[in-house]
């Protein structure tokens, strides 16, 4: 859905290079988030970059809805490190086919 809010105008082909390309090139800790947390008065914890427990949390992807929470709770450093690496070797392969696409 983040790839779709920043290339809203994007092909499907161009929208899945985009994903991995977005993805290998995230800045981590920095929190994917489709919009901003709010507290919608209910009583429930909320998603807050500025506690604790939340700013040492390693890949962060935050839920669109309330109560916004990190959906990647479990990702350790070594889950980011393959996430990362399979992120880079999606980008090469969908990379490789976008360029044979547009040199025929």
């Amino acid at each position: 859905a983040l790839t779709v809010q920043l290339y809203p105008r994007a092909t499907p082909a161009s929208l899945l290079r985009k994903f991995f390309l977005v993805f290998k090139k995230w800045r981590w800790p920095n929190p994917i988030m489709l919009t901003e947390t709010r507290d919608a008065g209910y009583g429930l914890p909320v998603w807050n970059p500025q506690h604790v427990q939340n700013a040492r949390q390693v890949a962060p992807m935050i839920t669109p809805a309330y109560p916004a929470m990190n959906s990647t709770l479990s990702v350790s450093r070594q889950t980011l490190q393959i996430l990362h690496e399979e992120f880079c070797r999606g980008f090469q392969i969908v990379d490789k086919l976008w360029k044979q696409s547009e040199a025929n």
